[in-house]
């Protein structure tokens, strides 16, 4: 089966920019405390006429609107979400997005090294990955996140926005 790698599409740097929000959320914080806590989160973004609220945005951390969350339903019933709800204080305009916990593999091979920013494509070991539709690996400080291209074609057909593939 082919595997991607999945990433913000090009085009999409205009994406609002999340006010305060070290500290709050972040990837250490996430997977102690995400799942234990039913709580919502609130941030003040700052967007221009030019902003794009994309179906996915990947920075500070990977959240979905709700209709990539129903993709993400069908192939991971056991997801669980935090509420993140962007608010631009200027425009009085608000958008719901959701923080997917997903199942984390160690997919990465031996002798790879797991605390840098880039990690290589032919670093991910697709043989650990067979059971998943979408799981994020185990990188410690950052977030990859690995989809099936049964997924990737859901996400495609819906016609998502921001979304960005590379094949692994």
């Amino acid at each position: 089966m082919k595997y991607f790698m999945l990433r913000q599409g090009d085009g999409y740097d205009r994406n609002p920019i999340v006010k305060n929000w070290y500290g709050k959320i972040d990837m250490h914080s996430l997977r102690r405390r995400g799942m234990d806590s039913e709580q919502r989160n609130m941030f003040y973004v700052s967007a221009t006429d030019n902003t794009i609220y994309p179906d996915m945005i990947m920075d500070p951390v990977f959240m979905v609107s709700e209709a990539m969350r129903n993709v993400i339903a069908m192939y991971e019933k056991q997801a669980v979400y935090r509420e993140v709800f962007f608010l631009d204080p200027v425009k009085g305009d608000g958008h719901i997005y959701y923080i997917p916990f997903l199942p984390v593999v160690d997919c990465i091979q031996k002798g790879a090294m797991r605390d840098r920013k880039n990690i290589r494509l032919d670093e991910i070991g697709k043989e650990k990955l067979q059971n998943y539709n979408i799981a994020e690996a185990d990188i410690p400080d950052r977030q990859c996140v690995i989809v099936s291209l049964d997924f990737a074609e859901s996400v495609l057909r819906k016609e998502l926005t921001g979304i960005g593939l590379k094949e692994i």
